[in-house]
């Protein structure tokens, strides 16, 4: 029988695959996740309110991370 934990995960991994076209590569230093660029953007659009203004004019998003040069 599968732990909670499991099944939490199995249901997030597949949110993710559906959401954002989540894959998994093993390579010889761990595992690689792609995302599909369209649908992350998307998504971005989404949470941010900016589907309806991306589809009348141009919109810059600006993604940084931890350690980004600047």
């Amino acid at each position: 029988m599968a732990s909670k934990v499991s099944r939490e995960w199995q249901a997030l991994n597949q949110y993710a695959i559906s959401r954002v076209g989540l894959t998994r590569r093993n390579s010889p230093y761990g595992e690689i996740y792609y995302l599909d660029p369209e649908r992350v953007i998307q998504l971005l659009l989404e949470a941010a309110g900016l589907t309806k203004v991306a589809q009348q004019e141009p919109v810059h998003i600006a993604v940084t991370s931890d350690g980004a040069n600047q």
